[in-house]
């Protein structure tokens, strides 16, 4: 018996082999002997080595020796600096905000993205993937032939939604070879699943076979997509996701000529802008196209897609990095073909979102693929990356072959004398007709430590404000993404709000620096049923006002928010965020209905302030004269001065105004 030792990365296989996950081990499939991992003096076995000073963004590198200088210039504010892949150097330190930045500061930058200690900078994984991409072979012709699918799936938790998608590719007429890539080390795929697959001519291919051949560092589920791939034997594939099913045939998609010119078709998600995405830790420009890839369903020509089907390879080989700054293999092809600017074929934008399922069409808008993301085909309770709504599958008649689908999951509980799952209730019945449901109101604000003085005060109006009419009150402390001016914090707040909260129908934002002065007037009556965002007009060169805002509870609302906040060319502008949502205001004018009314309804300047308004904004003052003002509203309800242009002190808040502040 060979005594092993205490490691980490080593992994049962079969008597005798084992698996070695480490990234120090290349020798791909990593399938080693007892003797070889006895005998290993890797670092791997070792404790691990207690965790340097965490550098908070990927782009930043070692500490810079000018920092012995600037201690010896000016030791009491000298701040440490280090290099920056992008910016030559920046420092870590939070920035006072009330002074002019002089230095770049992570804390404060666009590009901040936060990484692990131990983990390369952005500025190293770009050389490694422009090092690889030089290095791409020409294609080879040879090694490629004709048109398949591939599927990338197996184990319990996969199989049946699998069943399904075979089947139903048979169903529609489609005749293509189908090969069903799985790992083997994890017993994905026994022979009595193989022959239920072989009965539809189904080919089942062992990855980690390949990978003998094919080396790979990393290959797991998100990884094994691109995997099998780019080492399939067909030279154009439709590629599926187990839990994409087509609902006519898919191969006409072949012949379509914007595929043939450009070499591959990719469908869009249900979000048009995907800031998880973070286009800086790939080393590549953000090219602002609107519709985020979805790659349940792909249709690629090897021939064209040669060098960016690589490159996408690269990034999942190297997915211990690259995952951290997108979602799975997902985001690394719309990098990737970005990254070598080639054309690609995606015929909408957006993809609809039907009960539990993202139906993709084809470039005629009639059904093409449902793939089934939040209600597996199962017949166990498993986990899965995407949340299940229920334990085990429910009918929906909403979705295309709904019925076919069902059958072809009870035919496989039968074959392997499982349990088919109920159907449970039919999901979208007709409702029975109901009286409509009162709308729900929310108020949101946020303000930051270095204006807790202020902010402390002004949200208290809002929460008895909120309490008295029945509303919910959202007040924030923080901001939301440390990169930005807290300003930008809005979007995501009152984003994030709707999303988790799709009960309430509208939300009203109000910054900081505004306070509530009238609060006898309802919420109700100061939206537009017609309207989807209400907000005032400004009286700067920007057409609106974002310091209060009416904002409904939709898709085209929070469409609009996400593009805003992917403005980025707006970070640094004087007035924030307000010209970013400005122009994606315009920009989604086919599908959001604006209406832009007069500041006096509910975003009084403070010089123009009249009794009975129901909103005071303190815009454009310093801060000492917003705290005095709001201080003498909220604690003492004393006077709120302000100075003509002769420079003398008056009084535009009368008594009546001050105790309709004070009751609230």
């Amino acid at each position: 018996m060979i005594s092993l030792p205490v490691c980490r990365w080593r992994c049962n296989l079969v008597d005798g082999q084992y698996i070695c996950t480490s990234a120090k081990y290349c020798g791909s499939p990593n399938v080693i002997a007892a003797r070889f991992c006895a005998d290993c003096g890797c670092a791997d076995h070792e404790p691990p080595a207690p965790l340097p000073h965490a550098m908070p963004c990927v782009h930043l590198g070692v500490l810079l020796r000018e920092n012995g200088r600037r201690r010896q210039a000016n030791a009491e504010s000298a701040q440490q600096h280090f290099a920056c892949a992008l910016f030559g150097s920046c420092r870590t330190e939070a920035p006072d905000q009330r002074l002019p930045a002089e230095d770049r500061s992570c804390q404060t930058c666009a590009d901040y993205l936060a990484r692990d200690p131990f983990g390369p900078d952005s500025a190293t994984m770009r050389n490694r993937a422009e090092e690889f991409l030089a290095a791409i072979p020409e294609y080879p012709a040879e090694r490629y032939r004709g048109r398949g699918i591939v599927i990338a799936a197996g184990g319990d938790r996969f199989f049946p939604s699998l069943y399904v998608t075979v089947r139903a590719l048979r169903h529609v007429g489609c005749r293509l070879p189908v090969q069903v890539w799985y790992l083997g080390r994890h017993d994905e795929m026994p022979e009595k699943r193989q022959k239920l697959l072989a009965t539809y001519g189904v080919e089942c291919i062992d990855a980690d076979r390949v990978r003998r051949r094919h080396p790979a560092r990393r290959l797991d589920g998100w990884e094994l997509k691109v995997f099998a791939t780019l080492h399939s034997p067909f030279e154009e594939i439709l590629f599926l996701d187990a839990d994409s099913y087509p609902c006519r045939n898919p191969e006409f998609l072949f012949e379509q000529k914007d595929y043939q010119a450009r070499g591959a078709i990719f469908w869009p998600d249900v979000l048009t802008i995907d800031d998880r995405l973070k286009w800086p830790a790939f080393g590549v420009a953000d090219p602002r196209r609107l519709g985020s890839i979805e790659s349940g369903q792909f249709v690629i020509d090897k021939r064209l897609s040669w060098r960016p089907l690589n490159l996408a390879w690269f990034y999942n080989d190297h997915s211990d990095y690259y995952y951290r700054y997108c979602h799975g293999d997902k985001h690394t092809f719309e990098v990737a073909w970005t990254r070598c600017g080639r054309p690609f074929v995606m015929w909408h934008p957006q993809a609809p979102w039907i009960d539990v399922a993202i139906v993709q069409s084809g470039p005629d808008r009639i059904p093409l693929f449902v793939h089934r993301c939040r209600d597996k085909f199962r017949l166990d309770d498993h986990d899965y990356t995407t949340p299940q709504y229920r334990a085990l599958p429910t009918y929906h008649s909403s979705l295309p072959m709904e019925e076919e689908c069902w059958g072809w999951l009870t035919e496989l509980a039968r074959l392997m004398r499982r349990k088919p799952p109920s159907r449970g209730a039919v999901e979208h019945v007709k409702p029975r007709k109901t009286r409509a449901r009162k709308a729900q109101f929310a108020i949101a604000t946020l303000y930051t430590p270095e204006i807790a003085d202020l902010g402390a005060r002004t949200s208290q109006v809002i929460a008895r404000y909120a309490a008295r009419h029945g509303y919910q009150a959202l007040i924030a402390e923080e901001s939301l993404d440390a990169a930005r001016h807290p300003a930008w914090s809005k979007l995501l707040l009152t984003e994030q709000f709707l999303v988790n909260h799709p009960s309430c129908t509208w939300l009203m934002w109000i910054d900081a620096d505004a306070v509530i002065m009238n609060p006898t007037q309802r919420l109700e009556h100061l939206v537009d049923e017609n309207a989807d965002f209400v907000v005032a007009q400004d009286r700067s060169a920007c057409s609106i006002n974002t310091g209060v805002f009416f904002l409904r509870n939709c898709a085209a609302a929070l469409n609009m928010l996400r593009l805003a906040y992917s403005k980025v060319q707006y970070l640094h502008h004087a007035c924030w965020e307000q010209p970013a949502v400005a122009d994606a205001m315009s920009e989604c004018s086919d599908t959001l209905r604006t209406r832009i009314v007069s500041r006096r309804l509910f975003n009084s300047f403070f010089d123009e302030y009249e009794p009975g308004d129901f909103v005071l904004h303190f815009a454009g003052c310093n801060h000492e004269m917003k705290l005095a003002s709001v201080r003498s509203i909220v604690d003492s309800a004393g006077p709120v001065t302000k100075r003509s242009p002769g420079g003398a002190a008056r009084n535009p808040t009368p008594r009546s105004g001050r105790d309709r502040a004070r009751r609230c």
